[in-house]
Order: C-alpha cells, then structure tokens, then sequence
C-alpha cells in the first residue's frame, strides 16, 4: 500500500478550511495521514481543529488519519509546507501532497493519483501535479508552467489548453495546489525552502524537483482552486507582497541561474541609479526594491524586520 501523506496549510480561512476538508473526506479511497498546518490562525481555527476526530471516515469507511500541528507565529506559506513536508518525510511518507486550504479536491482525486503511478513506473518521476480548475469550471493554465532563459530573461509559459487533452504532459514549474511529490525526490534534493515567507518557493522547489526527474500533469486527476483571498486596494501603490516577490525571485536566480540574476540586478541598478546614488533621494518605494534586492544577493531570506504583512505604500 502506498503511504500517501495530504499536507494542507491554513491561515484565517476558517470557512474554506472546513469545506476543503469535507473534499478529502468525500475521496473515493482513502489515503494514510491529513497533516493540517495551522499557521497561528485568529479566526477560531484552532477550536475547530480541536473537536476534528482523529480520523476521517465516510460512511463508516476510513479515509485517513489526521494529524494537527500549530505553529507558534505566522511563519507563510512556505515555512507552513516545509513542516507539513517534513512531518510527512519523518512518518516515511512515499508521496507527499500539497494544497492550499482554499483548494477543493475531485471526489476521486486520490484514486485518479493511485490509478496513474501504479500503471507507470515512478522511479524518475519527481511529481505528479492535478489539474487545476476554476470554480467556474475553467482550466487555471498558470498553476502549471514551462521556463526558458531567452536573452538573459527568465522566461515563464502558462500551460496550453491543449495539453489537457493528453494522457499527462511534462511541465517545469508545478505551483503548490494539487502537487504529488516523490518522497524519493524529496530526499535527493530536498524540501521547500521555509525562508521564502511567500512567493516563488514552490517555484525554486520545482527547479531542484526537476534535476531528480520529469514534473508531470495528469489531467485525469482534477482540483478547483477558489483562491484570490486577499485583495489589493486601488489606492495602494505596493504592498509587503512586492518584497517577497522581488527578493525570492532574485534568489531563486541567483541560486539556479546566477548569469540572469547578476545581469537582472546590473539593468536594474543601472536604469535606476538616479534614484540609488544618494539615501536621501530615495523614495520608499525604491527602499524596498533595494532592500528586497541586496537581501536576496546576501541570502538575508525569512520574514523581513519592515516588510511584514499589513506594510504597504498608497499612491
């Protein structure tokens, strides 16, 4: 029997957590653990995962065993996943899967995931990713992405409509919302980086994911991603978010493709450098971006002293 761990990371989003649980209990087969990682929730999570039994079962069939875990602060997304991983790696998981607490699984997603690695063989597979809907029914094509160094340019493509009519297709960048890894993968080359906070961890995962093997979509297996949670007023100019996006980013560079990232920060600073040369000329704006640069180039990774959720610029 494959030991097939479910990790799914939570933060305020009580009402979505609720539904996207009922998802796996309604699975068609069962699956050995739930991890649920709450994330130092304030919305009465944590009393609803208190009264949670210790194991799911539909019409008095059992469908897994859930295990808790509540982290001590908010530590995002990416540090919340490294733990579900890593709990799932202790319990010598086979397979670890990953979602969102907003993601919504197929009643037979498991057994599609099931039917697919027992009739392939799995050995330089490294993951194996859903296909992620729309809850209005449409394919979400950017959860699952080829790259390309074009001109010095990191060059990301959506997946084609197109491929979804195949058996599966080769991808290079999965996003962490219906993603089966191979603990075999996991061990060569390692869990997601929890420094990332959020933003691009999945993303600099996938780039080690794929030195182990191919990163397949198998549109047989099927999520629907609600997603979108939180918005950004039309007054806000840049947000807390923008630093996690520009400093993991230019990490992931630096660490995968140094050549891109050097020349990146080189235009970068050239095209701005009316703006650098002088602190006291510096907008806040442009404080950030420096920030979010020089601590990707200096490895300065995790949740940033300034740049915490709540920060933001209005125009």
């Amino acid at each position: 029997m494959i030991a097939l761990d479910l990790v799914i990371v939570t933060y305020n989003r009580l009402e979505k957590l609720k539904k996207t649980i009922q998802h796996y209990e309604s699975q068609t087969v069962g699956f050995r653990n739930l991890i649920v990682v709450n994330n130092c929730s304030t919305d009465g999570t944590n009393d609803y995962l208190k009264q949670l039994p210790v194991a799911l079962y539909k019409n008095g069939e059992k469908k897994c065993n859930i295990i808790i875990i509540n982290t001590k602060e908010n530590i995002g997304g990416s540090g919340g996943f490294y733990i579900g991983e890593k709990k799932a790696m202790d319990l010598k998981a086979d397979w670890v899967f990953v979602a969102d607490d907003d993601a919504y699984a197929d009643s037979s997603m498991v057994e599609e995931f099931y039917k697919f690695i027992e009739s392939h063989d799995t050995n330089r597979i490294a993951a194996v990713c859903a296909k992620v809907l729309n809850t209005d029914g449409n394919i979400c094509l950017y959860h699952r992405d080829t790259h390309k160094i074009i001109d010095k340019e990191y060059m990301r493509f959506h997946s084609r409509e197109e491929d979804y009519s195949k058996d599966f297709f080769s991808i290079d960048d999965l996003s962490y919302v219906g993603s089966f890894m191979n603990a075999k993968a996991l061990r060569k080359v390692g869990l997601v980086n929890p420094d990332y906070f959020i933003y691009f961890d999945d993303s600099e995962h996938s780039i080690r994911l794929k030195k182990y093997g191919n990163i397949l979509v198998v549109p047989s297996i099927k999520i629907v991603h609600e997603g979108g949670a939180e918005s950004t007023s039309d007054d806000i100019l840049v947000s807390w978010r923008d630093f996690y996006m520009i400093r993991n980013t230019t990490h992931m560079l630096l660490k995968h493709y140094p050549s891109v990232a050097i020349y990146k920060i080189y235009e970068q600073f050239r095209s701005d450098f009316h703006v650098f040369r002088t602190r006291t000329n510096l907008s806040e704006h442009a404080k950030m971006i420096r920030s979010a640069t020089w601590s990707a180039f200096l490895g300065r990774l995790g949740k940033h002293k300034i740049y915490k959720p709540g920060w933001f610029i209005k125009k």
